[in-house]
Formats: structure tokens, sequence, C-alpha cells
């Protein structure tokens, strides 16, 4: 039998409402643009001089500390992203995105403990944080643990799944999740549901048709369903991991048949 997989913990770069800045500031909006420019080339140098120009103006700015700190984390320097990340909390305590981005790097650290403490604060100070519910479910689901995964992906899916029909990649994400959890609980045609709604929006998501298709031949046993999601998935996809599940669970029809 195939485990889901479940989306991983992301870092949160500041384009959820979760991590935005909370006050207004005097930085002008070109430092900014510069700063946005300057994480996606990935240089050490242009990130560095950007956000240096934004926080010799405003010393508290989130977007110059958590694009520091994203960028350091990326490097793998967990200890100088920690750093920054607990100096931006200390005059942003309110910031939700914050304390998901140093539950990432606690994860990275391999402190789950403080992990989980840190996106259970993300979400008590925003229900809705769709990035948060989904670090937080799948960490859970990691473990199988399906009923403390559900709080959280079940808040977080409500407040995503108008975003399904644009094909939002955090909204699929947090939808994949709560799927899986409802499956591990045995409901099965919830789960069902779920995956629907993805499907019908997002039809060329390897990661969900993959888990759909786990559902419907595995645990539904809808052979005829799963035998056209599969066809789907074959014309659709080409990663080999994928492909190679793909012949396993026609292998799985085509025994049931015997």
């Amino acid at each position: 039998m195939f485990s889901p997989v479940v989306a991983l913990a992301q870092f949160d770069e500041g384009e959820d409402e979760g991590a935005a800045e909370p006050v207004k500031t005097e930085v002008d909006n070109k430092d900014l643009k510069a700063l946005s420019e300057a994480r996606m080339t990935k240089s050490e140098e242009s990130i560095v001089r950007a956000a240096s120009k934004i926080l010799g103006v405003d010393p508290k700015n989130v977007a110059a500390l958590n694009a520091l700190a994203l960028h350091y984390f990326e490097q793998g320097k967990l200890g100088l992203a920690r750093m920054i990340v607990s100096r931006a909390l200390q005059d942003n305590s309110s910031v939700p995105g914050l304390h998901n981005n140093l539950a990432i790097i606690y994860l990275a650290e391999g402190k789950q403990r403080l992990a989980l403490a840190e996106f259970r604060k993300a979400i008590e100070l925003k229900p809705d944080y769709r990035i948060g519910a989904a670090n937080l479910g799948s960490i859970f689901l990691d473990y199988k643990d399906y009923e403390r995964a559900m709080a959280p992906l079940e808040a977080g899916y409500r407040s995503v799944k108008a975003e399904l029909k644009s094909g939002s990649p955090s909204a699929i994400e947090v939808a994949n999740n709560y799927a899986v959890a409802l499956s591990g609980l045995g409901k099965l045609d919830e789960a069902r549901a779920v995956y629907q709604e993805i499907v019908a929006n997002s039809s060329r998501q390897p990661i969900v048709l993959m888990n759909f298709a786990v559902l419907l031949v595995e645990k539904l046993k809808d052979y005829k369903e799963g035998s056209k999601l599969i066809s789907k998935i074959k014309f659709a996809v080409d990663d080999p991991k994928i492909l190679k599940k793909v012949e396993e669970l026609e292998a799985h029809i085509n025994a049931s048949d015997k």
C-alpha cells in the first residue's frame, strides 16, 4: 500500500498576509521593490545591500529581516537565520509569518517540539493562515497523527477553498493535506470530494493526481474511476517515480480482476 504524498513545510516569503508589514513605515516602495528583485537574484551582496538600506530607515522592518533570514536559511546558515527571525519577533511578535519561519528553522535544526509551539502560535494569531495550516498539518501527517492534523487543516481548507479555481499552489497544498488527513481517518467520501475539487481546477498537479488514484484504487476499490485517473496521469506526468507507482496501481487493479 502506498503512502500519500504530503506537502512539505514551507518558509513564508512574505507573499501570504501572515508575513505582511504590520505597520506603516518611512521605507520607500522603491526600496522594497529593489529588495524583492534582489531576492530573485539569490545574490548575497545584493540582498544584504537592499535589506541594509531599508533597515537603515526602519531597523524593525519585517520585509527586510525576513528576506535576510530566508537567504541565510537557504544557504544552510541556520543559526544566523534563527537569530534574524528572533530579532524580528522582538518588535513584531504578532506577525504569524515570523513564527512560522522560526518553526521552519527549528525543524531544520531537529527541534520539533519548539517548531510545533511556533506553528501553533502562528495559527493562534491568524486562524486562517494558510501556510501555517499546511505546515502544522504536514508535521502531524508525517507521523500519521491524523486527529491532531485535522483542526488546522480544516480551518486552512475553508480559507483557501475559493482559491483552488485559480490554481494557487499554497491552496492546493492545504487541500491535499486535508484530503490525506480525511483519508487517514477513514472519511473516504469526504477525501474524495476534496480531491475532486482540486482536480477540477488544477488537473495537472502530479502529487494530487497520484494521491487521488491511491485513494480510489486502494481504499475505495473504485477501479473504474481509478483506471480513468491513471490514464490521465500517464498522459500528463513524466516523473519516473510517479509513473512507477502508476504501474504498480495498474497491477493492483489487474490482480483484483482475477
